[in-house]
């Protein structure tokens, strides 16, 4: 039975009926015959247990789900010259486990000399072991124990995943631990004890050594990158470690490129789709993001986690909710429990006009196989407080989704989100996003979305100090550099700094025309800086041609330039047939066309129209009565 169970759980377990038979042979029978006669039965019946193995590798096709066999990237004799280096270096390490690494990757030998002088190696103890079994029976059984046990992984078949891994002496190592200490201790018995003594002391220090490694994946994943460098799992994984950490998550998206640089064909689908799911959060990279999930998915189309994630994202951009949709379903079909999927496409249904109560299903069916479904459960609370008469029933769902959230920053910051746009819920939103910046002092969104509602409330002075940190935390993000810019520019004796802000929202979105226009405002109001300003709202005006704001603005600061007045005047005509109701507009037409000789009549249709528009301007009212007298 142990057999049987070993069998189904790993291919390694292929050489244990002929370990035990041999352990028979050695040290109880005395011969393979007399083993044979005195426990038939029990070899047969360990012989048996190998149909079990057949029968799981044949239903993997014969590969391990496409993990391992011929006709791979991955040649046999390459392969084979690898696993003599690998030999070489367990046994190494069998008698100093330093360093230990946790994951070789793809490895392949490349130098003829290691795979020579390790082959060499290798075919001696080999050699040893056939004569040990012959003449001297322990010896050649402790060799035939190391050799049978390593054989399906370290020989000829490839394994594609990882070419070398140290948790493949597990087994083995028992053999030459043996070895060392029995012969120690039957060799030289007076020293067995002070170096048994020492060598444990030592083991001591290198197993606390080693357990500090694991006290982080991203710790063990950085120890690993250290001492084995240039493999992309390493580095893929090592950038999905610093992710989930908010003081390294910035940096995670450049180790996961080096990745993606150092990745080969086979593993180039998870670098991409991976990468792209680190970019997915960014502001600016979103865009990035998509293409990456394409590529991966041109490389590996049963990716589930790339239609998810590709789903995911076009998802929250408008025009690209079919193509969503479709992603989204393609990941479900490929991984039908998944409740993540259920959760993303069940979101998106929502927002679908007809698709709503097929999504709300598939909310509830995501919190079916898991209650604890942070996601499911907001999004069903946020859908059933729009539906009139069903906001009891909606915060059943977004209280349990708040004590889903009570120790988690982005789930609070989410939960806010929610909570904001829920009548008379606003100070919970409050409470929220709080509870998110207290639980993550780096999570810049919930900082941000803290700021936007307490600006709205009027309480500029604690908004601003939270939109100065989130410039610091994320400064590429230009909605915090503009908004913060915009709250400074209200406050006296903070016009330069606002001015900073405004440049580096420009600078993070040069395709923005509210940037550009953003910037231009505040430059046309500082003195000398005319030109500038009229560069960035020419841009502004370019990028978006009818925008009439923004053609009002660059007239009006053209009008003081020299040799640009008609220019000038043609943005603000341009502007009030834009949009007739600018007011300010019309008012500068007037006062540029009274001050030319011929047009004062137009100038007075123009301050008519603003008069009417702006009726409690007094100056206006007051400058009108006056042409209409010098008419």
């Amino acid at each position: 039975l142990a057999c049987l169970a070993g069998m189904a759980t790993k291919e390694v377990m292929v050489s244990a009926p002929l370990i035990v038979w041999l352990y028979d042979r050695t040290f109880a029978a005395g011969s393979f015959a007399a083993a044979w006669r005195q426990r038939r039965g029990l070899y047969v019946t360990l012989g048996a247990t190998w149909a079990m193995l057949a029968l799981l590798v044949i239903s993997m096709g014969g590969n391990r789900g496409g993990t391992s066999g011929f006709g791979s990237s991955v040649t046999t004799w390459a392969y084979l010259g690898t696993q003599a280096e690998a030999i070489c270096r367990y046994l190494k390490l069998a008698v100093w486990p330093s360093p230990l690494i946790v994951d070789y990757g793809r490895y392949l030998t490349q130098s003829f000399l290691i795979v020579a002088f390790c082959g060499l190696v290798v075919l001696g103890l080999v050699g040893l072991t056939v004569y040990g079994l012959v003449r001297r029976p322990v010896w050649g059984f402790v060799g035939s124990w190391f050799f049978c046990i390593l054989a399906p992984s370290s020989s000829f078949i490839p394994l594609l995943t990882q070419t070398i891994a140290e948790h493949r002496m597990y087994l083995p190592l028992a053999g030459i631990v043996v070895t060392l200490v029995v012969g120690l201790f039957c060799h030289w018995p007076r020293i067995f004890w002070p170096v048994g003594v020492a060598v444990a002391l030592a083991f001591v220090g290198l197993t606390r050594a080693r357990n500090h490694d694991y006290r982080s994946s991203r710790a063990i994943w950085e120890d690993t990158v250290r001492k084995w460098p240039g493999q992309m799992r390493s580095l893929n994984n090592l950038a999905v470690a610093m992710a989930e950490d908010p003081d390294t998550r910035g940096e995670a998206a450049a180790v996961m490129e080096e990745a993606l640089r150092r990745a080969q064909p086979a593993d180039q689908a998870v670098a991409l789709i991976n990468l792209g799911s680190l970019l997915a959060d960014s502001p600016t990279r979103a865009g990035e993001a998509v293409n990456l999930f394409r590529k991966g998915l041109v490389l590996n189309s049963q990716s589930a986690l790339g239609h998810r994630n590709l789903g995911t994202l076009l998802g929250k951009q408008p025009g690209h909710e079919q193509e969503a949709m479709l992603e989204l379903r393609t990941a479900l079909r490929l991984e039908p429990d998944s409740t993540d999927t259920l959760s993303a496409l069940g979101n998106l249904l929502t927002r679908l006009p007809g698709s709503e109560k097929e999504g709300e299903a598939m909310l509830r069916e995501a919190l079916i196989l898991d209650p604890d479904l942070f996601g499911a459960a907001l999004d069903l609370g946020t859908v059933l407080a729009g539906q009139p008469g069903r906001l009891d029933e909606a915060m059943i769902y977004l209280s349990r989704a708040e004590v889903l959230a009570s120790n988690s920053s982005e789930a609070s910051n989410s939960l806010g989100a929610a909570l904001e746009k829920i009548p008379g819920h606003l100070e919970q939103a409050l409470a929220a996003y709080r509870r998110a910046v207290v639980l993550q002092p780096a999570n810049w969104r919930a900082r941000y979305n803290l700021a936007m509602n307490l600006l709205n409330q009027g309480k500029n002075d604690e908004a601003v100090g939270l939109l100065e940190t989130v410039t610091r935390t994320a400064p590429d993000f230009p909605d915090a550099q503009t908004n913060l810019a915009l709250a400074l520019a209200d406050m006296p004796g903070r016009s330069s700094d606002a001015l900073r802000h405004f440049e580096a929202a420009a600078r993070i979105s040069p395709q923005s025309a509210d940037a550009q226009f953003n910037l231009g405002t505040a430059l046309s109001q500082l003195p000398g800086r005319s030109a500038d300003a009229a560069q960035h709202l020419t841009r502004a005006v370019e990028l978006k041609p009818d925008d009439a704001g923004a053609h009002g603005r660059l007239g009006s600061v053209l009008l003081v330039e020299a040799g640009r007045e008609a220019e000038g005047l043609a943005h603000l005509e341009t502007a009030v047939r834009l949009d007739p109701k600018l007011a300010e507009v019309h008012y500068a037409i007037a006062q540029y066309l009274h001050a030319k000789t011929g047009r004062k009549h137009e100038g007075l249709a123009h301050l008519e129209a603003a008069a009417r528009l702006a009726p409690d301007n007094l100056e206006m009212r007051s400058l009108l009565d006056q042409w209409r007298n010098e008419k």
